[in-house]
């Protein structure tokens, strides 16, 4: 996706606790509105399981915005770039 997604930028609009876990990490959801240049906003919400430490810190950054690649076809594959 790093070569054929869509430059975008991804705004975290929510990171909720889930309460289930994988591999002894918490499972959150984190929900993005996604602004692709020449098209419409869209929402969507994504679980992933990360690190305690990095949830605490991914909580702190509601409201900010981050460069991202959206796929092609399938608009809610989508690598944020944030780095801590």
């Amino acid at each position: 996706m790093e070569q054929s997604g869509i430059d975008a930028m991804a705004q975290i609009k929510k990171v909720e606790d889930t309460g289930k876990s994988e591999n002894f990490n918490p499972v959150i959801i984190i929900g993005y509105e996604v602004f692709i240049p020449n098209e419409s906003s869209y929402y969507f919400e994504k679980e992933i399981a990360m690190p305690t430490d990095a949830v605490l810190k991914i909580k702190s950054l509601i409201g900010k915005s981050y460069k991202a690649r959206v796929h092609p076809t399938d608009r809610t594959k989508i690598v944020v770039d944030i780095n801590f």
